[in-house]
């Protein structure tokens, strides 16, 4: 008789028993693997700038690293925690334009960052077309109703 093995899928990355503890363990891994990330970041974009001094054609991708593209959201969240300060629409579309290749305009952005706070996630309204990640206050937010249904 076959018995189904049920694996730990984070057991390969070293963080096996990291969500079985209390949740300042999530947070905590949560934590080093965003630090990760704006580390590879940072050294993607120190890469793209050797590889144009020294002439080799490197285009900035909107895939990620297997070859997917990277959702809108993704790329809106991925330039806020690397600035890790709420950001006016124009900033994010530069910082995506330079950094994922996209051009998007102001209103495209504030569309997507919308929609995903009526579902509650991701974003938050920080100021006058200026939105922050909702994870960094853990709040509701408050400047955002969501739509009666009916």
């Amino acid at each position: 008789m076959n018995r189904i093995r049920w694996l730990d899928p984070l057991a390969e990355t070293g963080m096996g028993g990291a969500l079985r503890g209390p949740m300042k363990n999530l947070e905590q891994v949560l934590r080093e693997k965003e630090q990760q990330l704006l580390d590879l970041q940072q050294e993607i974009a120190i890469l793209r700038n050797a590889g144009q001094i020294l002439g080799v054609h490197v285009q900035p991708a909107g895939t990620s690293h297997n070859g997917h593209k990277i959702s809108q959201p993704q790329m809106i969240r991925a330039i806020l925690l690397e600035h890790a300060r709420p950001l006016h629409v124009d900033e994010l579309r530069k910082e995506i334009e330079q950094r994922f290749g996209t051009l998007l305009k102001n209103g495209d952005i504030t569309s997507v960052i919308y929609r995903a706070m009526r579902g509650g996630a991701l974003f938050r309204k920080e100021g006058v077309n200026t939105f922050g990640l909702i994870e960094w206050n853990g709040r509701p937010n408050p400047h955002f109703k969501k739509r009666k249904s009916g």
